[in-house]
């Protein structure tokens, strides 16, 4: 997406030395509404005397391997003089620079901000672009992304669980902030990997650039992808597993308004086709095709049992709690017991598993009561924790060291209070 047009308001003089000017290039991400800040912009003409741009023969190649070479080694001036780039061409050297950033893993230090110099030739008219200043992740982001991959073992993952366990990480870590996505703030960390790291809470452009630093980070290829999605401007990951491209959105795959201990694996994993249901990026590379993980975006509040499954509430089953292997395999309902009766199916939700392995639940099936199926067992029973009006519709359920938290909620769905049992 083309940046905002804006004019530049300081003449430049006569010099054969460095001009006065570096105008600073944020990547087009248009308004807020998901949380993408808006770009600042640069001029279509630069500021030169020349009555028509100078000719040149532009050689994107070039270009893309100045850049990315620059970038892979953290300058903070990438030297551009050689190629010999006429002002005028400031909006493709942008181009190049934001198509590299959203297709080259590698890149994935770099934040998306690019400043110009100029430099005027002998007769002072015609001035050309002599180096370019990328925006970098601040040390502070690398470090708190490398403490959350060591604190994680993530070095004993294969690369699919890595993908796995730090999508899950970022959405059980952050909340979204819908204040900071309405007020759309430059300098508010909700826009950036450090409202993940540092105080758990970011709009989609902080999810997206946090995910792409753990990944490659922790040896996963992957890159920060811009686009819209449901008529406003947003930010997801596309990431390389086993060879192949997959779009992964963990902002949409944090439920709002918050939910501790819940995640949904709804937008993970998914295919070209598949996200452009309600996502529209900008640009089409890398391509992504595979759809081996179709199987996945069913589940929502997804937990692991100790046997390896995964239980999770069925978004295209009116949330009926199934179990599942890898690729899908054994997919089978949970049923549920009272009073010695048994139930086939069980519609739940607000999973959680215990450190024992016990899985938590609302059942729905049964007036949102507080649910429990022990570890190595396979049907649910009544966990009944007391409530002072004998009534126990629950939601919000999480696991918080050997306690279960949960609130009590009204036939409206409204919270009545916050209550915690112990679980072991």
């Amino acid at each position: 997406m083309k940046p905002v047009l804006v004019p530049d308001l300081r003449p430049l003089r006569r010099t054969a030395v460095l001009a006065v000017l570096s105008l600073l290039v944020a990547v087009a991400l248009v308004t807020s509404g998901c949380g993408l800040l808006p770009s600042l912009g640069f001029p279509t003409q630069a500021p030169t005397r020349s009555e028509s741009p100078t000719p040149w023969n532009f050689d994107e190649k070039d270009l893309r391997a100045e850049l990315l070479a620059g970038i892979q080694a953290e300058k903070e001036k990438i030297d551009l003089a050689s190629l010999r780039i006429p002002s005028t061409f400031q909006d493709k050297v942008y181009s190049v620079f934001d198509r590299l950033i959203s297709t080259e893993p590698s890149a994935y230090l770099c934040r998306g901000t690019l400043e110009y110099d100029l430099s005027s030739v002998d007769d002072g008219k015609t001035w050309t672009i002599v180096d370019v200043k990328p925006g970098y992740q601040p040390a502070s982001v690398l470090a708190a992304a490398d403490a959350w991959i060591s604190g994680m073992d993530l070095s004993s993952k294969t690369p699919f669980e890595r993908i796995r366990l730090l999508h899950d990480r970022i959405v059980l870590s952050t909340a979204y902030d819908e204040a900071a996505a309405a007020a759309g703030t430059s300098d508010d960390p909700a826009f950036s990997a450090a409202g993940v790291f540092n105080s758990g809470k970011a709009v989609c452009q902080g999810y997206a650039e946090a995910y792409s630093v753990l990944l490659n980070r922790a040896g996963v290829p992957a890159v920060y992808t811009s686009g819209t999605s449901k008529g406003v401007a947003h930010a997801w990951v596309v990431l390389q597993l086993n060879g192949k491209w997959y779009h992964v959105d963990p902002t949409y795959d944090d439920p709002v308004p918050n939910t501790p201990g819940q995640t949904n694996y709804t937008y993970f994993l998914m295919t070209d086709a598949q996200i452009a249901a309600d996502h529209q990026r900008d640009g089409s590379e890398p391509a992504c095709t595979d759809d081996s993980y179709t199987w996945m975006h069913r589940m929502e509040d997804v937990v692991t049992l100790p046997d390896g499954k995964y239980a999770f509430s069925d978004g295209t089953d009116d949330g009926n709690v199934k179990t599942c292997g890898q690729g899908g395999a054994a997919l089978s309902d949970v049923p549920f017991q009272l009073y010695g009766k048994r139930h086939a199916g069980t519609r739940g939700y607000y999973l959680c598993v215990s450190k024992e392995g016990d899985l938590f639940l609302s059942n729905y099936s049964d007036g949102a009561a507080i649910y429990r199926m022990k570890s190595g067992e396979s049907v649910l029973s009544l966990f009944q924790p007391e409530s002072e009006n004998g009534i126990y519709p629950a939601k919000n359920l999480y696991i918080d060291g050997n306690l279960l938290r949960y609130n009590l909620m009204d036939d409206q769905g409204n919270v009545t209070g916050s209550y915690s049992v112990p679980v072991s």
